[in-house]
């Protein structure tokens, strides 16, 4: 019997559907089956009646009783993490979206290394919905991430808002505001946070436009900005660190797409120590920052 084969019992209970539990648990509704399967052969009886659509039939009277154990079991899993809790204070292991792990937190993840130098950090870059997996599977402490998930077992907590704006060689366009309307979508780079907003670009742009170049990383974006003379919305933070470096110009956007927001993320059950620590420095590296405002 597995922690995870209990968390994929009780959410069945909780959702009443085989199809909502899977997605709660980021998994897929074969191996969330196999999983309550797997439990049910170790246990020796049929804990769920299943019918068509993935749906909860009812529980048999061993899995009324085993609801029980499983929660018992939850309890201990958490308990026993406390035990060794002071065995891992010393590790904050740390996942991010790659537009915040390569232009906002670099900066911190220095401060909190001096600050703190019995605290070691592991670092990666996840996208969002894997980080959502790996958050809610305890794989991870903290992480980073631009929007939310629904999730019972994640708690996200919005740190700040950033203003969006366009990025484009120095005099390319006319100094100022831009308009969506002056735009060339064909000379748009979109990028791997441009998911944000998708829906204010096919408003002005429509859903059948197409950009002649869709970057899967920000790495080196500057080259094609540059080169090829394209523009591109970006997060105010990614903006002023390439025009920091680069001959590139920032735009405010008339009529512009809605405020990024930077959200942590962690699991519901189990906090580390350093994490809050953490996030506190990331409200002090951006809060002197043009088009950032703090989350009250």
């Amino acid at each position: 019997m597995t922690d995870t084969q209990i968390d994929a019992f009780l959410a069945v209970v909780q959702f009443g559907s085989f199809t909502k539990a899977a997605e709660s648990l980021f998994i897929s509704e074969p191996a969330l089956s196999r999983s309550i399967l797997l439990l049910e052969k170790e246990l020796g009886c049929t804990l769920i009646e299943r019918k068509r659509g993935g749906r909860l039939q009812a529980l048999t009277p061993a899995g009324k009783q085993f609801v029980q154990i499983a929660d018992r079991w939850k309890i201990l899993v958490t308990e026993s993490k406390k035990l060794t809790d002071s065995e891992d204070a010393d590790l904050l292991r740390i996942a991010a979206v790659e537009s915040f792990n390569s232009y906002v937190l670099p900066s911190v993840y220095r401060q909190c290394m001096e600050r703190k130098p019995e605290l070691h950090l592991l670092i990666d870059t996840l996208h969002t919905q894997e980080i959502y997996k790996q958050i809610a599977h305890g794989l991870y402490d903290l992480a980073f991430v631009s929007s939310t998930s629904d999730a019972k077992n994640l708690e996200f907590t919005d740190i700040f808002h950033e203003k969006v704006v366009l990025i484009c060689p120095a005099g390319m366009l006319p100094s100022g505001p831009v308009h969506p309307t002056q735009l060339d979508p064909q000379q748009e780079i979109l990028s791997v946070w441009a998911a944000d907003y998708q829906a204010w670009g096919q408003f002005w742009f429509g859903s059948d436009s197409r950009s002649r170049l869709y970057l899967r990383t920000l790495n080196k974006i500057e080259q094609f900005i540059l080169h090829f003379k394209m523009w591109s919305f970006m997060p105010v933070s990614i903006a002023h660190s390439l025009a920091g470096q680069f001959p590139i110009e920032l735009h405010e956007i008339t009529s512009g797409p809605p405020d990024r927001i930077c959200y942590a993320v962690q699991n519901r059950t189990f906090h580390h120590s350093a994490s809050e620590e953490l996030i506190d420095l990331v409200r002090e590296a951006v809060k002197d920052m043009d088009g950032i405002r703090l989350s009250s």
